[in-house]
């Protein structure tokens, strides 16, 4: 992972991200400054080796996978710069990308399905509905979009760090851990 989402138990990584917001200079920090993430930063590649496919992201306190994939580049001029064709750019999986794909899969509203599998009336569904009060007390609205992914993480939105799945036979399995905690 790149250094900035590098996290270990031993080793923290430098971002704070609250993603009750979407990505951005106000809610994408340096953990021990509080200045924001410089665009440059956000913009490296994720990982080393750069992956250029998908990166797939867990988090012990929902179930669902995050998938990360690269954003893709406009169009460009031909090499020539003679005609214009659209053609699409090679481009790695960046900080942002990642930033993005995790805020836009805990945006989505809880389906019902989803909803039923914590059990009725149980303790977890208590606690979901709890999160989500709170959420929309803290962003004053929200109310009437319902219950989404985000109140899963019970109050934790704050993206600390990934953690990488040990490789196997030196091959890195794609796979990574999300780090949450409770904003300060």
């Amino acid at each position: 992972m790149h250094p900035l989402f590098e996290y270990t138990h031993l080793d923290h990584a430098p971002i704070s991200a609250d993603l009750s917001y979407s990505p951005s200079s106000r809610s994408v920090l340096d953990r021990r400054t509080h200045a924001a993430i410089p665009y440059d930063t956000l913009d490296e590649p994720a990982t080393e080796p750069a992956l250029y496919t998908q990166l797939v992201l867990k988090c012990e306190l929902f179930p669902w996978e995050v998938v990360v994939r690269p954003h893709v580049s406009n169009a460009c001029l031909s090499p020539t710069k003679t005609a214009r064709f659209p053609f699409t750019r090679r481009r790695p999986i960046t900080n942002l990308d990642v930033l993005c794909a995790v805020y836009d899969t805990l945006a989505k509203c809880v389906t019902d399905e989803e909803w039923a599998r914590l059990g009725q009336r149980s303790r977890a569904q208590r606690r979901v509905t709890h999160a989500y009060e709170q959420r929309c007390i803290k962003l004053g609205g929200g109310w009437e979009s319902g219950v989404r992914r985000i109140d899963w993480l019970d109050g934790r939105t704050r993206l600390v760090g990934i953690g990488m799945t040990p490789s196997k036979n030196g091959v890195a399995s794609g796979t990574a851990t999300l780090v949450f905690k409770t904003p300060a």
